[in-house]
């Protein structure tokens, strides 16, 4: 376990501490205390804690290709400098064919996972990222794929007008999909432009 004592100045932890170390589950409040406090090295003690009691010395990782279909987006977020808007220098907009040949580029055996993020494209369709993801289980079978931000999902579904459960199970088995979390993408309006409604924002803790 770990090799130096818990250590904080946010006495709103002490209590999350006493909880982690006696095995008990936590609850809202807690996470919204660890989501508040500043002190993240020991937020880090107590998931580390845990990794350790879980599974000792060991730690697990991915070996990812990231692919990003388009960076045109109709948010505005300030702390995004990917981002462009249509037909303003730089904006591009892969074709399939492009994506999947960017996904087997320095492929090997020891990729583990497909991390698809990008824009929030106001113009491609629904059927568009069903192709793209079923599309790279055809060709490469192996990795996990993980595609769609909890905030692109909303932009996705409404490409179809689906519901957001459909869009998760639309041809793609579960087994093999997951959804990446984004913290960056903090709630509504302070970051988000109107047309996003703070109702569709999510924050993936």
């Amino acid at each position: 376990m770990a090799t130096h004592p818990f250590q904080t100045d946010d006495a709103r932890l002490h209590p999350i501490k006493d909880k982690v170390l006696a095995g008990e589950r936590l609850d809202e409040a807690d996470a919204l205390v660890l989501y508040a406090t500043g002190d993240i090295l020991a937020v880090g003690w107590l998931a580390n804690w845990v990794r350790e009691r879980m599974h000792g010395d060991t730690a697990y990782f991915n070996v990812n290709r990231h692919i990003n279909p388009t960076n045109v987006c109709v948010a505005a977020c300030r702390l995004c400098a990917f981002g462009r808007k249509k037909d303003t220098p730089g904006a591009y907009t892969m074709a399939l064919e492009e994506a999947f040949q960017t996904a087997a580029s320095g492929y090997t055996e020891a990729v583990t996972e497909f991390h698809i993020v990008g824009g929030l494209h106001p113009d491609l369709p629904f059927q568009y990222f069903l192709d793209l993801v079923s599309g790279l289980k055809e060709r490469l079978t192996s990795p996990m794929t993980r595609s769609s931000t909890l905030v692109g999902r909303p932009s996705v579904c409404g490409a179809a007008k689906p519901s957001c459960p459909r869009f998760s199970r639309k041809r793609v088995p579960p087994a093999r999909w997951k959804c990446p979390s984004k913290p960056a993408h903090v709630r509504s309006e302070v970051i988000l432009p109107q047309r996003i409604e703070s109702r569709q924002c999510f924050l993936a803790v």
